[in-house]
């Protein structure tokens, strides 16, 4: 495995811990799409807050199927303390109002960055561990 894999996915954990770690990523990631469609539908014109609110979709989409894990994380985590600092915020409904509830989601999006996807997840099978059989010669 090439040396920018073992860095992006470590550990694949699979049994109580995966499932940890695939309910922490739905968790966070229906979060930024529900934030991201507010503010979409909130904003009728191109402006940052609909770039990060488009950001904040796909990223969310990602960390939900769990593709490019440690990314999508860093880039939900990012686009919510974005939108948390932007002062012309247009949403209708702002899931991150408080200080304490963007600390706690980018805390969050930080765990999944360093933990990893987990087993259950797409980037498990595409980067995850591989097993090789070697097979006996048939001659001596």
């Amino acid at each position: 495995m090439s040396d920018w894999r073992r860095v992006l996915f470590s550990t694949f954990p699979r049994g109580r811990s995966g499932t940890g770690l695939i309910l922490i990523r739905a968790a966070v990631a229906i979060t930024a799409l529900v934030q991201g469609t507010f503010c979409l539908i909130s904003d009728t014109q191109l402006t940052p807050i609909t770039v990060r609110s488009l950001l904040a979709l796909i990223a969310g989409a990602l960390l939900l199927i769990g593709l490019w894990t440690p990314i999508a994380a860093a880039v939900v985590g990012l686009c919510i303390g974005a939108m948390r600092l932007s002062f012309a915020s247009s949403c209708r409904v702002d899931l991150f109002q408080t200080d304490v509830s963007v600390i706690l989601a980018i805390t969050v999006c930080t765990g999944i960055l360093l933990a990893g996807p987990g087993a259950y997840s797409i980037d498990a099978r595409l980067f995850g561990p591989r097993e090789i059989v070697l097979r006996p010669d048939a001659d001596p």
